[in-house]
């Protein structure tokens, strides 16, 4: 019984998802965004894995967590697979931002509760192909819960087609 409630929070009006608060802005050059950036690498792991963080000129962000790292440092990724899960799943989506040599990333997080709180992921861009993230705030209800340091160095890779940045999460 407690299970069925909690799994419904959000049905039954007991929670809501968290809003974003970075301003949707188009993006301008400093950073490559025909392809994706990989990087935030797991290699405590018997298969390490990074996360794919794919950046669209509307401000839209996009991420597809846990790949395959020697995939992803190679360029083989699936967009067919990127598109069908991406399409259903709020917790992938948020939107970013570049204001001289700094990129902001505000992208929602599914939580067991059917609520989508914020991660908030604040970093330092060091040429257009490289970007490391110094800040990652955890934020329900606008207030920040844990702020980690994580030093994670995205790096960029060419893709000829990246998933369709069309969803129903971000307006």
């Amino acid at each position: 019984m407690i299970v069925i409630l909690f799994s419904n929070c959000e049905k039954n009006d007991l929670c809501k998802d968290d809003e974003l608060s970075i301003a949707r802005t188009n993006h301008t050059d400093s950073l490559k965004i025909d392809g994706y950036y990989f990087g935030d690498v797991n290699s405590d792991s018997s298969m390490p894995f990074a996360n794919i963080y794919y950046l669209y000129t509307n401000g839209l962000f996009f991420t597809s967590e846990a790949s395959d790292l020697d995939k992803a440092k190679a360029g083989v990724i699936t967009v067919d697979v990127e598109n069908n899960v991406g399409k259903q799943i709020k917790g992938l989506w948020g939107l970013f931002r570049v204001s001289n040599n700094t990129i902001e990333i505000e992208r929602w997080r599914s939580r067991p509760n059917g609520c989508e709180t914020i991660i908030y992921e604040r970093g330092e861009i060091l040429n257009d192909t490289t970007f490391v993230i110094t800040v990652r705030e955890h934020r329900t209800n606008g207030e920040v819960k844990l702020t980690e340091t994580p030093n994670s160095t995205f790096s960029f890779r060419p893709l000829a087609e990246k998933p369709d940045s069309t969803n129903s999460f971000v307006q």
